[in-house]
């Protein structure tokens, strides 16, 4: 079958795309925009952090609670409210000039864009239809591919003649263009809503997300001591506790009765994790590798994301369809055996240290986009038509926070191990960076392995 017949609704489609591209083009890349904020109000290490801080706050404390409202008041209006929120906060970017103004606008930024991508996978899947659900996730997976293309290597190329901000004109125009276009769009899915939200099960699920996200934060914060951190993760097992007895009482639970019970759910979830701690502890450890590993400069290192793009773009769109053809331990397995080989590619590295075997790594290491694009796919079959929109943030909240946790985890470690073995005044070492991203990768994907081999009369 043709890609495009799939789709029920090319118009909803294509405006649902130019949202979620608008706002991929600034969340792909926040660790190039990172090093060009050093540039323009020149703060420590210690102050700049909560440039990205206040974004990733932000968003994993409110995609679920956006999710939930969106189900009440209608999943099209939610997602419209925030591309408009998002190009508003957005546009300040291009010339904001203090550092409290900037992070007032990437909280509000971050408020935006999750309304778009905690409602992209529920809206998306809607417009192609439940038979089509893995190519919908695909689609998705892939117009994020597409900015890594071009953006890295367009705001590089734009940082070298210090005009990087007019990157921010674009998603500005997109996100209006696309709220233009779904304001005249009939979508189906309108009148599709729950009748209420149980308000003391938000209370219970805000505290959760925000308790864990913010000690995740204060992990990330050098001056703010971690028994903070150590007593908000505490807090977390009681309001989880307080949470599950809510939900046994309400009629409609936010998430499906059993569905924790459910085996392909648990794998699904436990592959989630897995997946979204290694991105994001890529994305605070790469730009070292590129930069002071291979030495290369901001539009050198933009190239090479255009070169992993090249790479994923299709990989997204194939993604989709194996798990849609051949199901879910097919595509498990994919992304499982593709991320051990990548780990022990990354053993070797120190001893290839060149680009073409980087992107040999890369062929192996996005493998597990295969499986990502299918765990994604089928936690959303898990919630019917007037919870998609729940089910569409729960997955976003879920990759929020793990990469998120992924930062932590993976430079705690890292700083450790260069302590430990390099020397206390170490800042880099290209072979303590492959170690490690070698070896979390051959354990994390091994385990999967291991747990869809027990499981696969159920993962069929």
């Amino acid at each position: 079958m043709n890609f495009l017949s799939m789709i029920k609704n090319k118009l909803g489609a294509l405006s649902i795309s130019l949202g979620i591209f608008a706002v991929v083009t600034t969340i792909n890349s926040q660790t190039i925009q990172l090093t060009l904020w050093d540039r323009d109000f020149e703060k420590p290490i210690a102050i700049l952090q909560w440039v990205n801080l206040s974004y990733l706050l932000m968003a994993a404390v409110s995609t679920l609670l956006i999710g939930r409202f969106a189900d009440l008041i209608g999943r099209k209006r939610m997602f419209i409210y925030g591309l408009l929120i998002y190009g508003l906060s957005t546009s300040l970017l291009v010339a904001v000039n203090s550092f409290e103004l900037l992070l007032v606008a990437r909280g509000l930024q971050a408020l935006g864009a999750q309304c778009v991508m905690g409602l992209s996978v529920g809206l998306m899947t809607t417009m192609f239809g439940d038979e089509n659900r893995g190519s919908a996730v695909g689609l998705i997976a892939s117009i994020g591919s597409v900015s890594v293309l071009f953006i890295p290597l367009t705001i590089g190329y734009l940082a070298e003649y210090n005009n990087w901000r007019l990157f921010f004109i674009l998603p500005v125009a997109l996100s209006f263009i696309s709220a233009y276009i779904l304001l005249r769009v009939n979508l189906g899915t309108e009148t599709v809503t729950i009748d209420k939200v149980d308000v003391k099960s938000l209370v219970f699920i805000t505290l959760i997300l925000s308790s864990f996200s913010s000690a995740l934060t204060f992990f990330r914060v050098e001056n703010i001591t971690n028994t903070i951190s150590f007593l908000l993760l505490f807090l977390c097992p009681y309001f989880i506790w307080l949470f599950y007895k809510r939900q046994k009482s309400v009629a409609n639970p936010i998430f499906p009765r059993g569905v924790f019970a459910d085996k392909r759910f648990q794998i699904s979830l436990f592959t989630i994790v897995i997946y979204f701690i290694s991105i994001g502890g890529w994305s605070i450890l790469s730009p070292y590798f590129f930069t002071q590993g291979l030495g290369l400069n901001s539009f050198e290192y933009g190239l090479i994301g255009t070169g992993f793009g090249l790479i994923l773009v299709p990989m997204a769109i194939v993604a989709g369809r194996i798990y849609d053809k051949k199901g879910l331990r097919t595509s498990l397995y994919i992304g499982a055996y593709g991320n051990i080989i990548a780990g022990i590619i990354w053993l070797t590295t120190p001893y290839f240290l060149n680009i073409p075997y980087i992107l040999l790594n890369g062929v192996f290491g996005i493998a597990p986009v295969v499986s990502s694009v299918a765990t994604d796919a089928e936690i959303m079959s898990k919630f019917n038509l007037e919870n998609r929109g729940t089910g569409s943030s729960m997955i976003e909240t879920l990759h929020v926070i793990f990469a998120f946790a992924g930062t932590v985890l993976y430079s705690t470690i890292y700083d450790f191990s260069l302590e430990i073995f390099v020397g206390g005044e170490a800042t880099y070492s290209t072979e303590m960076f492959c170690f490690i991203t070698g070896i979390l990768a051959i354990i994390n994907w091994g385990i999967l392995a291991i747990l869809v081999k027990k499981n696969e009369s159920q993962l069929q």
